[in-house]
């Protein structure tokens, strides 16, 4: 008995950026003990920085 074998497809979300923790302030949003608010993540404690594989696929998008 031959049998079909279903192919389940997914379709997730791509995301275009990652997010990390700030470097400058290690993730609290201040500097000098909450005097200060940080400069290079504005208080959230996390940057963003864009996704290289979504940078690829982009490109690949827009040669069609």
């Amino acid at each position: 008995m031959k049998t079909k074998d279903r192919e389940i497809r997914t379709d997730y979300p791509v995301n275009s950026v990652v997010a990390q923790k700030c470097p400058v302030c290690n993730g609290f949003g201040t500097l000098k003990f909450g005097s200060l608010l940080c400069h290079a993540c504005e208080g959230k404690g996390y940057i963003l920085i864009p996704d290289q594989k979504f940078c690829v696929i982009e490109e690949l998008e827009e040669r069609k």
